[in-house]
């Protein structure tokens, strides 16, 4: 059994817009979503354009942001997203950005990975396999915990606060305010029930986190997974993914769940061995607006 079906613009960008709070103001048209934040201007990924399909030209959807979405007082940065299918992805141009690519521009590729282990009945399509079989996929894989580890739930106020913390120790950004606000923002999705939170703490101090978040709809997104310096390499991220995956199927045996890394990362490497399969490439064009 697995969930299957495509999703109009991207499995990759619909997944990335789950991790967006309530602050996030997400407008569909017919050929792109717009995503608006207007508490946080500095919040890039919330402040951008995801395309339905790659474009032509750039140019024109650099100058749209300009005038819609990065109208916001204090966006610094235009954003523009599109996917390309893995498939379809066998050829540079098919991915690479538009000929038109203004000088101050800059690209960056993101990997979507999709888990899909090998479930009984996969082979002759028979979707009715009995929903624990994925759960016991998870079982059998080679990963284990490492001495003293303990993973809760974000749930708890004190392990939410350890989450925003490994944010800063990780070197993902150093700005306080922000990582208060994004967390908030993944309390209002707990509550809301679509979002966990998970904190894997190695002799009570906070060495990994994870989120989960769901649309209610069959679609789920593995995110945010950061791991304190001084712990990588022992297996945590490997072990907290595993356990928020397994806590999330237990909930929702038939979603399916995706995860997105820097295409050449060494992040990309540790999903796929835990079953994670690249499905396609995310595009994601960003250009200083002007007056920044």
């Amino acid at each position: 059994m697995r969930a299957t079906g495509a999703v109009r613009g991207g499995v990759g960008l619909a997944a990335e817009r789950l991790g967006h709070g309530p602050e996030v103001l997400v407008t569909t048209t017919s050929d792109h979503v717009a995503l608006r934040t207007p508490t946080r201007p500095d919040h890039v990924s919330g402040n951008a354009l995801h395309l339905y399909d790659p474009p032509e030209a750039i140019r024109p959807w650099l100058e749209r942001h300009a005038t819609t979405v990065g109208a916001v007082p204090g966006v610094t940065r235009a954003v523009v997203c599109w996917e390309v299918d893995d498939d379809l992805a066998g050829t540079e141009p098919r991915v690479a950005a538009p000929g038109d690519l203004p000088r101050d521009a800059g690209v960056d590729r993101v990997s979507v990975l999709e888990w899909r282990p090998d479930l009984p009945g996969d082979e002759s399509g028979d979707d009715s396999g009995d929903d624990p079989d994925r759960r016991a996929v998870l079982a059998g894989l080679d990963v284990r915990d490492p001495a003293g580890l303990d993973i809760r739930s974000g749930r708890d106020e004190k392990v939410l606060a350890g989450a925003r913390a490994l944010y800063l120790q990780a070197g993902w950004g150093d700005d306080v305010d922000y990582w208060r606000w994004h967390t908030a923002q993944q309390l209002d999705l707990m509550v809301a029930g679509r979002c966990d939170v998970w904190v894997a703490s190695v002799m009570g101090i906070p060495a990994s986190r994870v989120s989960v978040m769901h649309d209610r709809a069959g679609l789920a997104i593995v995110e945010d997974v950061v791991t304190h310096p001084l712990h990588r390499g022992r297996g945590l991220a490997s072990a907290i993914v595993v356990h928020a995956l397994d806590h999330h199927l237990a909930a929702r045996p038939r979603d399916r769940v995706v995860i997105r890394a820097d295409a050449d990362g060494a992040a990309r490497r540790i999903y796929e061995r835990l079953g994670f399969v690249p499905v396609a490439t995310d595009v994601v064009v960003t250009r200083p607006t002007r007056g920044s």
